[in-house]
């Protein structure tokens, strides 16, 4: 027969033993879970090197003699390097908006070009899309079937509790999307995303992610950067207006105290 001590360990073991059980049972749930977001990315090449990269994004290597990555950056950077010249150099405000302008242009026709030419491999096939689409409709508002952006990750989560989340962004764009400390997409204020909205963010980061295979991370990152503008800027008007620009700050997790202009000029005086 056990003692009353002995009892009372055997207990304790017994609930530490059960506990321990119920943590790797969470663990392995968890790693289950995060296994339906994981897909891989093809011929994926390292980062090219800063300098080079540099080169590259200011528009420094020659035009039309082979030397940027592709033919269409080559193009899109003969275009607005002038564009961004103009724009510094002019002092009318709205000279300055059309220029905002023209550039912004100038990028979604690279984005719509280099989506056209994605391999098949950085292409959302219809059977996810369908799949999103029923999700989605499930957790979005019941009167205008739209998303409110704090609830994007549940969104994405409801869908990976039962199917793979067969959408072959890069990792990091994946993080910027919907992670929930530094997901962009969960802090817009006021804001509430149709299946549409939803599926042009997917389309528009794949291209990003295609570049970022290719070793040209700056490039990738504008190109999320400018997914994440065209929330905001439904127009693509290459501007907004100050409480809209606000968003866009706090979007991408400033934390400005007051929210003045001159707290935005000091921010940015580098």
């Amino acid at each position: 027969a056990l003692t009353k001590k002995q009892y009372a360990r055997k207990i304790k073991a017994l609930v530490k033993r059960r506990r321990i059980l119920a943590e790797n049972k969470a663990e392995l749930q968890e790693q289950a879970d995060m296994e339906k977001y994981r897909v891989d990315i093809f011929h994926k090449v390292p980062p090219k090197p800063a300098s080079v990269q540099n080169n590259e994004v200011n528009g420094l290597l020659p035009f039309d003699e082979g030397q940027y990555h592709c033919q269409e950056y080559n193009d899109l950077l003969k275009s607005v390097i002038p564009i961004r010249n103009q724009f510094a150099a002019s002092t009318s405000e709205e000279e300055r908006k059309a220029l905002a302008g023209e550039e912004i242009t100038h990028w979604h026709d690279y984005m719509l070009q280099r989506e056209k030419a994605l391999p098949d491999h950085f292409k959302m096939n219809s059977t996810t899309v369908s799949l999103l689409e029923d999700v989605f409709i499930r957790e979005s508002e019941r009167r205008n079937k739209t998303l409110r952006s704090d609830r994007v990750i549940d969104f994405h989560y409801k869908f990976a509790q039962n199917r793979r989340f067969d959408v072959p962004l890069d990792p990091r764009n994946l993080i910027q999307m919907v992670h929930p400390f530094h997901g962009y997409m969960l802090s817009i204020d006021n804001k509430f995303f149709t299946f549409d909205e939803m599926v042009k963010m997917y389309r528009q980061q794949l291209v990003s992610s295609y570049e970022r295979s290719l070793g040209q991370t700056f490039l990738a990152e504008e190109l999320s950067c400018l997914s994440f503008w065209d929330v905001i800027d439904h127009e693509r008007k290459g501007y907004t207006n100050f409480p809209d620009f606000v968003r866009v700050l706090k979007m991408f997790k400033f934390n400005l105290n007051p929210w003045t202009l001159a707290a935005i000029k000091q921010e940015f005086e580098w």
